[in-house]
């Protein structure tokens, strides 16, 4: 059985090509949808925030070769908000022309 070696990254990290070199798969932190007006109407409005070092990320993913993915810090409290930040998500890959060979994961970090 062969094993890949792969990491995810938080929104400071820098996927540099030295660092992308010893990797088989990277699945770095989109973004978020942010904290404030969890749990109202006023969270619909609201766009991702795409962290400043993704582009960078996905880029040196790109001409590495790599397998990549994606996750989003989220603050979904129910199915619905759950299913407009996974659209959000969507929504900025496919304006951004980006297609990924690894999934979209969600991040939870609150009950």
């Amino acid at each position: 059985m062969a094993y890949l070696f792969g990491v995810d990254t938080a929104f400071q990290n820098t996927l540099t090509p030295a660092r992308v070199s010893q990797l088989d798969f990277a699945i770095p932190r989109i973004g978020t949808m942010g904290y404030g007006s969890v749990g109202t109407s006023a969270y619909y409005n609201k766009s991702l925030s795409v962290d400043s070092a993704f582009p960078t990320n996905l880029a040196n993913l790109r001409s590495g070769g790599k397998y990549t993915g994606c996750y989003v810090f989220s603050y979904a409290w129910n199915d619905t908000s759950a299913i407009f930040e996974a659209n959000r998500v969507c929504d900025w890959l496919d304006n951004n022309n980006v297609s990924l060979e690894l999934p979209i994961f969600f991040d939870w970090e609150y009950d």
